[in-house]
């Protein structure tokens, strides 16, 4: 039983100690209305399929006996012992059982561990025929171990990590990570959060957060695209259940103290593992809860070779009221009736990756990718194993991708009970995203180059939906954001007192560059009066040679009718500029027509006429022929009502 006692301390999820801290902030969400943990379950014949496979899996599994569950975890990796195992137990035909092919993956595992892969597809090539309703899965296991090798460095990232580190959660840009640590220089107890800077090409020393950390166990799982809230998984006193899901915000003063979600996000039973989306409107998260697709069985409780509980992967949007919605279980192609772990949502939107214990892998927990295929988040690819490279006998959990295309992060077993935090140099192509990525990365200012926090909104011009918000961070006004390729954007950045600043970036093409930078430069609504500033109404278009304004336009313009609503003492001039190789005083006349369009169009979403000057400037601006996409424009400027 020791080791088994052991085991249960790895995953640091069913010490039920006294808890000794509690949040200082308000809760995080309305509660829930309905009362309901889980959505609507997807039926359809297609996953009704998939769910009655993993069903068979684990009725095959429940054959193991606890007893054998424990003796095949503390099976390692002597030869005298592994001679036993194949001559006692397997013999020369051994029974198809779930003990059986545990002791063989077990063996494999062993080679596996000091790549001797073509040692592994020995072992399972010889046993392949006795277990002809695993052949299917031992077939791609093999496939797996023969696959070549990409060019692919696996480092640990410092010393100072120890065994002891888990989880790693990446900022984007790559420069710093923040990790959860058991008994780390200057913890409080048990597992606590660090953050590590990278200097040079060296990870420096961890250093611990004092105001989420306790002498309780805490682990980081998560950071939000604009990397100013972190979550984190803890036992507080304002816990509903053993485990949940908090978050703590990046402040001029540092990390807050931690803040409780409200239910639907956290209920009575063990709630874990919570990232954003890269759009920041919904979380992705862990749970045990009682409702899904298959039998409820608790986080600690051993069934079918499993104390992990039957933990799957949900996620839930918050509401204009502010409350989350009822989380949606993400269906039995993502979730098995064994325990999913850590998922992460790259910045695609669409491509998911997590650990699981259930998809018949290499060892325990491996790490999948899966293509979201619709909205209803139940739909997606058949998870595929990220290889032998990133995967190994034990458990590989919390892989993290940053925007560097040449750095991502996971968290490695090398031993049982040992876990260290690894960086990947590059990523197989099977490993890859589903879509390129175009990251941005930027300092919002004032008008005197003061850095400010302001919230940077991002809209798909085709579809009018807003698919993205951050903010950029307090005292540096650093941002970092990302939009896939294939469509064209409008993105804004706004401030209460200031005007907002548009910018328009076309993907269409799908060229990709690595990160850009794009700084916003705000002046406040004083300024831009006092100094006579134009702002410029970048995704504001009208077809060609015309004065008819192109649909998408009315996105732009909404935000110049907010300007004026939420400041009713003010007027504005609209001013339009023409380049054409036509004669000046047709350029001034289309000017003006320009400039009349906008009037009509802001007139009709409820602006007084009277509030709205117009002037076509035609080409007086444009004596540069590099200049005419910048003549060929439409701006306004602030002026204070007489």
């Amino acid at each position: 039983m020791k080791f088994f006692s052991i085991f249960l301390l790895l995953f640091l999820f069913w010490d039920c100690q006294t808890t000794t801290k509690d949040p200082k902030e308000d809760e995080i969400g309305e509660e829930s209305k309905n009362g309901s943990m889980v959505g609507e379950l997807n039926l359809s014949p297609f996953l009704t399929e998939f769910r009655q496979k993993r069903i068979q899996e684990f009725q095959w599994r429940s054959e193991l006996s606890f007893q054998e569950y424990v003796n095949i975890q503390s099976f390692l990796n002597d030869p005298g012992e592994i001679e036993r195992i194949q001559k006692k137990i397997l013999g020369e035909e051994p029974t198809p059982s779930y003990a059986n092919y545990l002791y063989i993956q077990k063996i494999a595992g062993f080679e596996i561990q000091n790549k001797r892969y073509n040692e592994a597809i020995k072992i399972w090539e010889k046993y392949l025929k006795f277990f002809p309703k695993k052949s299917e899965d031992i077939l791609k296991i093999i496939a797996i171990l023969k696959e070549p090798e990409p060019p692919l460095t696996i480092e640990e990232i410092g010393t100072d990590f120890l065994n002891k580190s888990f989880y790693p959660v990446p900022e984007m840009t790559g420069t710093k990570v923040f990790i959860s640590g058991l008994d780390l220089p200057e913890g409080k107890g048990g597992m606590d959060i660090y953050e590590s800077k990278l200097e040079g090409d060296i990870w420096g020393s961890p250093r611990p957060l004092a105001a989420i950390n306790s002498n309780d166990d805490e682990t980081v799982s998560g950071i939000s695209m604009d990397g100013t809230e972190l979550f984190i998984t803890g036992r507080y006193k304002s816990s509903y259940g053993v485990e949940d899901i908090f978050a703590s915000f990046l402040t001029e003063k540092g990390w807050t103290n931690v803040r409780h979600f409200r239910q639907p996000i956290n209920t009575e039973y063990f709630d874990f593992d919570a990232s954003k989306t890269p759009d920041g409107k919904g979380i992705l998260f862990v749970s045990d809860r009682p409702g899904g697709y298959f039998d409820y069985h608790a986080k600690g409780e051993y069934y079918s070779g499993n104390t992990n509980g039957n933990s799957d992967i949900y996620v839930s949007f918050r509401e204009e009221s502010g409350a989350y919605a009822t989380p949606i279980n993400l269906g039995p192609i993502i979730n098995t009736p064994g325990s999913e772990r850590t998922p992460y949502l790259h910045s695609d939107g669409k491509t998911l990756y997590f650990s699981s214990n259930g998809l018949n892998g290499l060892g325990e927990f491996d790490i999948y990718k899966s293509v979201r295929l619709d909205d209803t988040w139940q739909n997606w690819t058949e998870p595929v194993h990220l290889g032998k490279q990133i995967n190994g006998p034990f458990s590989d959990l919390s892989f993290k991708i940053t925007a560097q295309p040449s750095l991502s992060f996971l968290s490695r077993e090398e031993k049982p009970n040992q876990s260290k935090i690894f960086s990947l140099s590059s990523l197989p192509k099977k490993a890859k995203p589903e879509v390129e990525v175009q990251y941005f990365q930027g300092i919002v200012t004032d008008e005197y180059n003061n850095p400010i926090q302001a919230e940077i909104e991002w809209q798909d011009l085709d579809t009018g939906k807003i698919i993205g918000k951050l903010n950029s961070r307090p005292v540096t006004g650093e941002f970092f954001m990302s939009l896939p390729s294939g469509s064209e954007y409008a993105f804004y950045a706004r401030k209460k007192g200031y005007v907002n600043l548009s910018l328009a970036l076309n993907l269409k093409n799908g060229q990709v560059d690595p990160i850009r930078t794009q700084d916003f430069r705000l002046v406040s609504i004083g300024s831009a009066i006092n100094n006579g500033w134009e702002v410029a109404l970048n995704n504001v278009y009208f077809e060609v040679g015309k004065d008819s304004l192109v649909s998408k336009s009315s996105y732009e313009l909404e935000r110049v009718v907010q300007i004026l609503k939420d400041n009713p003492d003010l007027q504005i001039e609209i001013r339009a500029f023409v380049t054409s190789n036509k004669q000046e005083e047709q350029n001034l006349d289309l000017s003006t027509q320009r400039a009349e369009a906008i009037k009509k169009a802001l007139v009709k979403m409820e602006i007084a006429p009277n509030r709205i000057l117009v002037k076509g400037y035609g080409s007086s601006s444009s004596t540069n022929p590099d200049e005419k996409e910048k003549a060929n424009r439409v701006a306004y400027r602030i002026l204070l009502e007489p």
